[in-house]
């Protein structure tokens, strides 16, 4: 009976490296008796098993607010994280955030319920209801902006239209902008696009696109937590934070219209956003639109199979990585993430919305936060960051540790928060391979030409440097190489501090240059295939840095949210030792 209750109870935060599904241990129901008992886990199995994710995501910096259904019952309802930093408010159910893109499903709607009401068609033309447009846009009719294949560009800005334009300028500028191709022939997501879609709607109905929207759409789905664009908000407004990590946030100014008249709210256009809304309200609305209060089963139909490539109406149709069928519409605006994404073949809805955006994560909070979600609900392995103390018991001494060797660790310490920096290729290399990544030891030579390079920089001999260098770069570097000589003074030395991935798995090749009156460190990406310079900088002091948390088990760790992967880094009295996902030593090194 032991292991009949461990097949049962057993569910995955699992360490990823134990990417094991139990159902493929047959020696579990032939010790049960034969019955096949490792079903789908229960409703309170996966509230547990999301609540823990959130709670263990909140550690590492989400703030938002998360609702899941299951069967037509919510299963979770939670917020974490900051509503407002100042006030000291958290986030939680009744919190409203700007829905960002989320706001086209409104768009869809509005426009299908015209089509049932008569006033349009979706094949109509565009020229139809906003006049006379160039000969390269007369196809392009309201399926097209619906479906994102009209071949207009993406934003207002794309468009040469700005926050000071009225509606008609906006709408006048988008006749005469460029196409990136055919009406119909291609997809190309259009912010451009739904703004023409509230124009029309403006101009059938005789009214604002807000009005419209409120009357015949909020009000009928019962959303009364939820504000437009220029209304009165309803209840408390999430603040956005915006920055490149964690420590760089800084809060988005809110969005605001420039002049009474004008169309355009920063760089988005009306239709393509505008909603403030809670996660509560977006299930009402997901409801509300699979409903008969909507409109016909016809309009649902139009709305959410693909029309056109992965679109339906307002909506993305298309399978997850399991290839179960999806039905989604996520929203990014500034600071603002949304989503929500149902699963038919397991009733599942998922809803959230974040008021905190991280740009330094390539998924973001919203990829990252949906991926977990995901795995969590259908039962699939998925990775749970370690726990996290909110003040480290003891900070580890500052300082350099070298490496045996060679190279070498300096260790520096930023509140709760410690700085891990490489000097040298050994410790540069250690810190590639805790991340999963090669070093970059055994690669084509690009040292020597580097330091070649800056050698003949600092003599000015220009015939040289084009080998690596197209003329323009060559008086761009040029110019920058006075200003830094300015820093460093006279007798410069040159000396290589590691090399490291850069963009395209090229080399970054690090060079300190140390003058009479200071030093600096130069960073050259260079292009393996044709062994010449991409770019270069001095924003990076060291070639390869990982900040650490401190883990509830005593070790200071580096989590790669995009990647899930762990660097462990442990400090038993004066000495470093970094420790890999499968708990073996990669490097030690002892303080200086």
């Amino acid at each position: 009976m032991l292991f009949c209750f461990l097949a049962l109870s057993f569910r995955r935060p699992i360490d990823r490296r134990l990417i094991i599904k139990l159902s493929s241990l047959l020696i579990f129901p032939l010790l049960c008796g034969g019955m096949a008992v490792l079903g789908s886990p229960s409703d309170g199995e996966l509230r547990r098993s999301v609540i823990e994710l959130l709670n263990r995501y909140e550690m590492y910096g989400l703030s938002g607010s998360v609702l899941i259904e299951k069967d037509g019952r919510i299963l979770v309802n939670q917020g974490v994280g900051m509503a407002d930093v100042e006030s000291k408010t958290r986030v939680s159910p009744a919190t409203a955030f700007d829905a960002g893109s989320l706001a086209k499903t409104f768009t869809a709607a509005a426009i299908l319920l015209l089509e049932e009401r008569g006033r349009l068609s979706t094949t109509d033309l565009i020229s139809t209801y906003l006049g006379p447009v160039p000969e390269d846009k007369k196809q392009i009719t309201i399926h097209h902006l619906l479906t994102h294949t009209s071949g207009l560009a993406l934003d207002a800005s794309d468009i040469g239209s700005g926050a000071t334009d009225s509606a008609d300028v906006f709408v006048q500028k988008a006749k005469s902008a460029k196409l990136i191709s055919l009406p119909g022939q291609q997809y190309h997501y259009s912010n451009v696009g739904y703004g023409l879609l509230a124009r029309i709607i403006e101009d059938i109905s005789k009214t604002t696109w807000q009005k419209f929207v409120r009357v015949n759409l909020l009000n009928p789905a019962g959303l009364s937590s939820t504000s437009l664009y220029g209304e009165r908000s309803r209840g408390r407004v999430a603040v956005g934070y915006i920055g490149e990590s964690e420590q760089e946030i800084t809060t988005e100014p809110a969005l605001k219209l420039e002049r009474p008249d004008a169309y355009v709210w920063r760089k988005y256009t009306l239709g393509s956003v505008g909603v403030i809304t809670t996660t509560g309200d977006l299930r009402k609305w997901w409801r509300f639109l699979n409903s008969e209060k909507a409109f016909s089963g016809n309009a649902r139909k139009k709305m959410f199979t693909p029309q056109a490539f992965t679109q339906g109406y307002g909506w993305n149709i298309s399978p997850t990585t399991a290839g179960k069928p999806r039905i989604y519409r996520g929203g990014l605006r500034g600071s603002f993430q949304s989503l929500i994404a149902w699963y038919p073949a397991d009733r599942t809805l998922i809803v959230y919305a974040l008021n905190k955006n991280i740009t330094g994560l390539t998924s973001r909070w919203a990829g990252i936060l949906w991926k977990g979600l995901e795995n969590v609900l259908s039962d699939q392995p998925y990775f749970l960051p370690p726990r996290l103390m909110p003040q480290a018991p003891a900070i580890p001494t500052a300082g350099e540790y070298p490496l045996l060797s060679g190279g070498k660790f300096i260790l520096q310490r930023k509140d709760q928060m410690l700085i891990l920096n490489s000097e040298g290729q050994p410790a540069v290399d250690a810190l590639l391979v805790a991340q999963g990544r090669p070093g970059l030891t055994t690669r084509k030579d690009i040292v020597s030409p580097t330091l070649s390079l800056v050698r003949d920089l600092s003599d000015n001999k220009e015939t040289a440097l084009l080998q690596y260098l197209t003329a323009e770069q060559l008086r761009a570097l040029a110019a920058k190489w006075r200003e830094w000589k300015s820093v460093l003074g006279s007798e410069l030395t040159f000396r290589h501090l590691g090399t490291s991935s850069g963009a395209g798995g090229n080399p970054r090749v690090f060079v300190r240059i140390a003058g009479n009156r200071g030093s600096i460190t130069v960073r050259f990406l260079w292009d393996l295939a044709t062994e010449r310079v991409l770019a270069w900088g001095d924003e990076q002091q060291y070639p390869l840095s990982i900040k650490l948390l401190p883990a509830a088990d005593g070790d200071w760790v580096s989590v790669d949210l995009d990647t899930s992967k762990t660097i462990r880094v442990r400090f038993i009295g004066e000495q470093l030792r970094i420790v890999g996902e499968d708990k073996r030593t990669i490097a030690e090194a002892i303080r200086r």
